[in-house]
């Protein structure tokens, strides 16, 4: 008789273990993979947290469907999940309360707090771009569009009297003014169109935000978000800022964080080529602090370049042109002194040999002509250490704006490390280590 109340009440229990299926092949409909968790056996309990749950196909479709509803009804029907910098009022909430749907603890890439800089910086930056004009004139065959965007960068960097408009700098991604110049094709919010039309785009972004969880570890995608200096326009979802660009950078943050080993023993130096404003460097110092970061690009770039890094590490130790003079001397205590180097490209040749250990480039060396790209790569080569990487995320093919990665004469021997073809280009991510002098 006992037996067979135990099996009235095993059969009995079915229906809610029968729960945990139902509910666990829902999730499988609408999440991805790694933002399914194991259900509670009786209640199904689901993971609440909602901040590392990323959604599949039909899941962005839901997602997408729910918000023109929330959009169109005004909140009526579902209430909106997305805002947008320069329409809504963002709301701030102090950094001592968790929730469900955002990061917590709260991700350190969120700043809310604007910096104040100092003059004597500003006067710096100006100072060393004069300096790179002087030292490190630049008569290499460049790509008609470089000299274009060279121009373009001095003209909204200095007004009529030749004088550094600090303006400038400090808004300087406003309205998408440096993407402009460079021809930038990544989305942000876009503030001088219709409330509607950029809520549309919005819903695109948070669309491929989920989507880049495919490739990209849920941790690293909850944890970035873009900075508010250089009063760039976003995406906020989440409690995270976000814009297209990022998710390019996630990308290359997870191969460089996943595949590049860098020594406990000493202080590794990273080069970046053609660093843009700095948004690379400036994600992985939080991954990898015990780093000296060289950041190099066209020496109006870098006067971007430079004020980003300081209003993001305002206590971090960052050398300009002014800071380390022409020749780059004594440099092994220069890479223990700072954690930013900022120079002009042409620099690189004051670089000592075998003296880096990772040079990144994403998207720029494919766009040089083909002196310009066998300059660069042989600096790479004499720049490495053997054991040394060499990141890059190119075009592959040769077209009027640059060469292609097919047509590269490496100066040196790699082995490569890394072949991915997951970032927002379709241009191969590379990972290659060098393996001899």
């Amino acid at each position: 008789m006992k037996d067979i109340v135990s099996l009235i009440k095993w059969i009995a229990n079915r229906p809610f273990y029968l729960k945990k299926e139902i509910v666990g092949f829902y999730e499988k409909l609408i999440y991805q993979k790694q933002s399914r968790f194991l259900l509670h056996n009786w209640n199904a309990h689901r993971c609440p947290y909602q901040a590392v749950l990323f959604y599949s196909f039909i899941g962005r479709v839901g997602f997408a469907l729910k918000e023109v509803i929330a959009l169109f009804s005004g909140g009526k029907i579902f209430q909106k999940s997305i805002k947008l910098d320069g329409f809504d009022m963002i709301e701030t909430k102090t950094k001592t309360q968790g929730s469900h749907d955002k990061l917590w603890p709260r991700s350190i890439f969120v700043d809310e707090e604007s910096v104040k800089i100092e003059d004597a910086y500003f006067k710096k930056i100006e100072n060393s771009l004069k300096l790179a004009r002087v030292h490190y004139h630049d008569n290499l065959d460049k790509t008609e569009d470089w000299d274009v965007v060279s121009e373009k960068f001095q003209t909204l960097l200095f007004d009529e009297k030749g004088v550094l408009q600090r303006e400038a700098l400090i808004n300087f991604r406003a309205n998408h003014s440096f993407e402009n110049i460079i021809a930038d094709t990544f989305k942000q919010v876009d503030t001088t169109e219709r409330y509607m039309a950029a809520y549309l785009k919005a819903i695109d972004v948070v669309c491929e935000y989920h989507r880049s969880a495919k490739v990209v570890k849920k941790e690293i995608l909850a944890s970035l978000s873009e900075s508010y200096a250089g009063g760039s326009t976003c995406v906020h979802y989440r409690g995270l800022r976000l814009s297209e660009k990022l998710f390019f950078y996630a990308v290359a943050t997870q191969d460089i964080v996943e595949y590049v080993t860098f020594s406990q023993e000493r202080r590794s130096v990273v080069l970046d080529i053609g660093t843009g404003y700095g948004a690379l460097p400036a994600i992985l110092k939080n991954y990898h602090d015990n780093a000296c970061y060289i950041l190099v690009d066209l020496p109006e770039v870098i006067a971007f370049a430079s004020y980003y890094i300081k209003a993001l590490y305002p206590d971090k130790k960052i050398a300009l042109l002014e800071d380390v003079g022409k020749d780059l001397e004594d440099f092994d205590t220069l890479v223990q002194v700072y954690d930013f180097i900022l120079l002009p490209a042409k620099a690189i040749e004051e670089i000592p040999a075998q003296s880096v250990d990772l040079v990144i480039n994403t998207a720029s060396l494919g766009f040089l002509s083909q002196e310009y790209l066998d300059y660069f790569l042989t600096h790479i080569d004499r720049v490495l250490k053997v054991d040394g990487y060499f990141y890059s995320i190119n075009k592959t093919e040769t077209c009027q704006w640059g060469i292609g990665m097919y047509e590269w004469k490496f100066k040196g021997r790699y082995l490569t490390l890394l072949l991915e073809y997951n970032n927002r280009f379709s241009y191969p991510q590379w990972l290659g280590k060098k393996i001899d002098k």
